[in-house]
């Protein structure tokens, strides 16, 4: 099964990442976005049979630095064939 972990600064945490993403859109004419945060998202699987609930141990000691960052957990399932791009 696959999972994508995806990463993002605390909301108390500064994000210039974000800022410079945000002050760029605003340049470019795009008035109503409000915020950006910047992050990294993780594609994961886990073989078959094993315990996806270490998943959540993964993404806080291995993946996310939990002083400073916080994740959430999404569960892929398979596009049908002719949906996919590739």
């Amino acid at each position: 099964m696959k999972y994508l972990v995806i990463i993002l600064p605390k909301d108390e945490v500064l994000d210039p990442q974000g800022e410079v993403i945000l002050d760029a859109a605003h340049s470019l004419g795009f008035k109503e976005i409000a915020s950006i945060r910047a992050g990294k998202s993780f594609l994961v699987e886990i073989n078959n049979g094993e315990d996806s609930g270490r998943l959540n141990e993964i993404a806080n000691k291995l993946l996310s630095n939990p002083l400073v960052e916080t994740f959430s957990i999404q569960a892929l399932t398979p596009l049908p064939e002719k949906v996919r791009n590739n």
